[in-house]
């Protein structure tokens, strides 16, 4: 090759590098991009934050912002029982015994091996009287 042809096949190598580094960006300019969509966050991760934006919630006191976020774990996962249990530590916190005892009963539903759901729940029949479901209810919790 001589001096001519190599000077040009370097300059047609450069302009060729720097079109497909521009087609390669988004915006057409090397380094930057455009809008980027946003990665979709798994339901896992969704509920894992959820009950932990209500456990922090709770320990400073704002139940009904903690319920509101085991709510949303639920309905984002309506088997994750460990945001039954916060919901029925809230309402029973809060002397709701009925709804306490519904979100109890749920968790047992989910996790029969669960001790302290089947505990809570005897708890919470147990305040409403309803004794001898209450005693069913802790003698599965002894049985765990």
């Amino acid at each position: 090759m001589n001096k001519r042809t190599t000077c040009k096949v370097m300059v047609s190598g450069c302009l060729l590098a720097s079109v497909l580094s521009g087609c390669a960006s988004p915006t057409g300019e090397s380094g930057t991009t455009a809008t980027t969509e946003a990665t979709p966050v798994p339901p896992s991760q969704r509920t894992d934050e959820a009950v932990r934006q209500a456990e922090a919630l709770r320990e400073q006191g704002l139940l009904d912002a903690a319920l509101a976020e085991f709510e949303r774990a639920i309905a984002i996962n309506p088997d994750l029982t460990v945001a039954y249990m916060g919901a029925g530590d809230i309402h029973a916190a809060r002397g709701d015994y009925p709804a306490a005892e519904e979100s109890y009963a749920a968790a047992t539903r989910l996790d029969p091996r669960n001790f302290d759901a089947h505990y809570g729940r005897g708890l919470m029949l147990q305040l409403m009287d309803r004794v001898s479901e209450a005693i069913r209810s802790y003698l599965r919790a002894l049985t765990i």
